[in-house]
This record gives structure tokens, sequence and C-alpha cells, in this order.
């Protein structure tokens, strides 16, 4: 299973990115129609990471953590918890 190598939270929108490998993206696709949750490729095709808008939503982390689970990726339990108070 591939763990992540960082996770970023930006509670303004609210939003999570939870990135596998440190290589370009060069292709976006939607796992949830309108891109509220959706992965980036590398021109090899593999996975790098995985974005998730409105983590306030339970199913769209749901839906992230689904797929992650689909691709041998390991998902934060919760994304939340990765934040590092400033």
């Amino acid at each position: 299973m591939t763990k992540p190598i960082g996770v970023r939270v930006d509670l303004e929108v609210p939003a999570a990115y939870v990135t596998y490998s440190e290589s370009m993206s060069v292709e976006t696709r939607d796992i949830v129609e309108g891109g509220a949750v959706a992965y980036d490729l590398d021109d090899a095709g593999a996975i790098i990471g995985l974005e998730v808008l409105w983590i306030d939503d339970p199913t769209h982390v749901e839906a992230a953590r689904v797929f992650a689970t689909q691709h041998d990726l390991a998902f934060p339990r919760d994304l939340r918890g990765n934040l590092v108070a400033a």
C-alpha cells in the first residue's frame, strides 16, 4: 500500500490534498462529478494525489477513501486531524 508523503488542508475552502508522489501532474480526473473529489496522474499514468473539496461533506471524504482503497493507497483517517496548530 502506498502511503501519503504529505497532506495539505485549507479550511477556507475547505479542501484537502493528499500527495503520494512528487511527480508533476499532467492530467486530473474527477471521482465525483464536478471535481469535488479528483485525482492527479503523472505522465506514466501513476496516481500522484487526491483532492477533496468541501471536506465537511462526509460523502466527499468517503468517495476519496473508497477510491484510495481500490487503488492500494493509504488515506488519512481524519483529514482535519492532520492539521497543525499555527
